[in-house]
């Protein structure tokens, strides 16, 4: 058994454990993402709830405002009708104060069913704050999570980038490493390790899953690491159960 094939196919399951490690840190940031998300919109609906509810009190309060002006307004009309002398001018000012009051009973109306707008205000409000109670805390947690697993997985990644580099300096066929990483570094799709050494399976390449020729087979158990996929360049072998590289 070639002793630079062995030792590439353990880089190589170091390699795709590496790519594995890379691919998992990637999908992060998007998770993190998707619950961050989660928790604006948690904020966002108690922040609407008690922007509803003080808008509601707002208007209450400047209806307040309206009514006591009503009343100072008829107070000084009242005033005004003791300097007056005669009927009409009398009248003309009573005629106001009836109008001032009609106000205040158009304005606490109006104020009526601000009060009922503001229940229901304060209802959805003290709603979205149980709610917010509830998941807010859960989602926080859920984040932190993923960052402590973000953490584990780069140093994980970290140790294994290091192991890999001191094992590839064992290889001493530098030109043999060479072609192996050009092979593993091309593209294949997200998620997927490009395997330059392929193990035939049922009769398929390990890589690309298509059916190989008999004599590849063949080729692949009696020297593995040599005979070559037609489709996809991976590098075909079948190892003795003794030969194996977990």
């Amino acid at each position: 058994m070639d002793a630079t094939f062995l030792k590439l196919l353990e880089v190589q399951n170091q390699d795709e454990k590496i790519y594995d490690l890379n691919f998992r840190i990637s999908q992060i940031p998007a998770k993190i993402e998707v619950k961050e998300a989660e928790l604006q919109a948690l904020e966002d609906s108690l922040k609407n709830a008690k922007s509803e509810s003080l808008q509601v009190q707002a208007k209450i309060h400047d209806q307040e405002v309206a009514i006591q002006k009503c009343n100072d307004d008829i107070q000084k009309l009242y005033a005004k009708a003791e300097t007056v002398k005669n009927n009409d001018d009398y009248r003309s000012l009573m005629d106001q104060v009836k109008d001032e009051k009609q106000k205040i009973v158009d304005i606490e109306d109006q104020e009526l069913e601000l009060m009922e707008a503001l229940e229901g205000a304060k209802a959805r409000f003290s709603e979205a704050q149980e709610v917010h109670n509830q998941n807010a805390a859960v989602v926080k947690k859920g984040i932190q999570e993923i960052r402590d697993l973000e953490s584990g997985l780069k140093s994980e990644l970290s140790s294994l980038k290091s192991q890999r580099d001191e094992f590839a300096g064992s290889v001493k066929d530098v030109d043999a490493l060479r072609r192996y990483e050009r092979l593993v570094a091309k593209e294949v799709a997200p998620g997927v390790f490009r395997k330059a050494f392929a193990t035939v399976i049922h009769g398929a390449c390990g890589q690309c899953h298509l059916t190989i020729s008999a004599d590849l087979i063949l080729k692949a158990k009696s020297h593995p690491g040599k005979a070559m996929c037609s489709n996809c360049g991976s590098y075909l072998y079948i190892l003795p159960e003794t030969a194996k590289v977990e």
